[in-house]
């Protein structure tokens, strides 16, 4: 993957996170859903696939 690439997935992510974690989405979506990509390559990516926990789940 090119640095160009992985720059605005690591912007879109942290921008993502961002969003998710404002109070007032949080109070009416506390629970989030893991969905994988199916390009990822890890077998723990597909593992967590439809995962729900906690906003704050550690």
């Amino acid at each position: 993957m090119n640095n160009d690439v992985y720059a605005q997935r690591k912007k879109y992510s942290k921008d993502r996170l961002k969003q998710l974690k404002d109070p007032d989405l949080i109070k009416s979506r506390p629970y989030w859903k893991y969905i994988s990509n199916v390009t990822m390559i890890e077998p723990c990516h597909k593992q967590w696939d439809g995962l729900v926990l906690q906003h704050d789940d550690p």
